[in-house]
């Protein structure tokens, strides 16, 4: 899908083509952003199952500039915009669906970042959007199916690292596993 593209740029016209393609494999790569600069109302994805939903690129977008004028290096981190970033969770969680979510932002101010400072900064702003789905009524974090890479230890997420402090499942981006 690439919003604002007249061929691809809904979710519904992106899941058309993987529908005609016809192979048992085809399926939605979603983008926050995207999904928002195409018009698509993003409760569109409850349609998807798991199948269709693999992988997602995870982003916000700011209030300002406005829909019409807003362009790919206006994304922020998530969480740092006015994305239904929650409700966008929930929705992949009330289908079913897990994607590994990959951080995608074309932003010129985090390209000016040391790359590890930007993966750490990336990674901080991703646990959160992910994180509220599985709290429990006093606020902990409840322990759930293991992530591919994350460890759940004395109450906190633990992300394995390679030794420099950025985490093993950075590559892979995160998971959601339902508890």
């Amino acid at each position: 899908m690439w919003g604002g593209n007249p061929s691809i740029g809904r979710v519904s016209t992106a899941i058309y083509i993987a529908l005609e393609a016809g192979h048992p494999s085809a399926c939605f790569l979603g983008d926050v952003y995207h999904t928002y600069k195409g018009g698509s109302d993003f409760d569109a994805l409850k349609m998807l199952g798991p199948q269709a939903l693999q992988v997602f690129h995870w982003n916000d977008y700011p209030a300002d500039p406005p829909l019409d004028k807003i362009g790919d290096g206006d994304r922020v981190f998530p969480g740092d915009g006015f994305a239904p970033i929650t409700d966008i969770v929930n929705g992949f969680l009330q289908v079913g669906a897990a994607p590994a979510l990959s951080l995608e932002l074309f932003n010129r101010t985090y390209w000016a970042m040391d790359a590890i400072e930007a993966a750490k900064v990336g990674l901080s702003k991703m646990k959160p959007s992910v994180a509220l789905r599985f709290k429990t009524r006093n606020g902990e974090l409840r322990r759930t199916r293991r992530a591919r890479g994350a460890d759940y230890r004395r109450g906190k997420w633990h992300w394995p690292s390679d030794g420099r402090g950025i985490p093993r499942a950075w590559c892979r981006g995160l998971f959601l596993r339902r508890g």
